[in-house]
C-alpha cells in the first residue's frame, strides 16, 4: 500500500522556477529547484575550496594545522581515496606526491 502511493506521487518537491525558449528549438528550457540547488552547493564548495588554499598558502611548513585545515583534511581524505582506489597513498602523502 505505501509503495502505491509513493509512487503516484512522485514530485520530488521538484517545481520550475523559470521556463525559456530559445529561438529555432522546439523545446521549452526550464530551471526547477534542482538546478538552483547545485548551483548553491557548488557555489558553496567553491568558497571553500578558495578559503582552503589561501590559507594552507599563507601557512609555513613548520606550523602545526590549524583547526581549518584539519577539517579540510578529514573531508578530502576520503574523496581521494575515491579517486586513486589502487593507489596504497591516502590522505597527506596522496596530496604531497600529486
Amino acid at each position: 500500500m505505501m509503495t502505491s502511493l509513493v509512487a503516484c506521487d512522485s514530485s520530488f518537491m521538484i517545481k520550475s522556477l523559470y521556463s525559456f525558449r530559445i529561438p529555432g528549438v522546439d523545446y521549452d528550457f526550464s530551471i526547477n529547484t534542482t538546478h538552483v540547488a547545485m548551483l548553491l552547493v557548488s557555489l558553496f564548495i567553491l568558497i571553500v575550496a578558495i578559503i582552503a588554499r589561501v590559507k594552507i598558502n599563507k601557512a609555513n611548513a613548520s606550523d602545526t594545522p590549524g583547526m581549518f585545515q584539519n577539517i579540510i583534511e578529514l573531508v578530502m581524505s576520503p574523496l581521494l581515496v575515491g579517486v586513486y582506489p589502487y593507489s596504497r597513498m591516502t590522505g597527506r602523502h596522496a596530496w604531497q606526491h600529486g
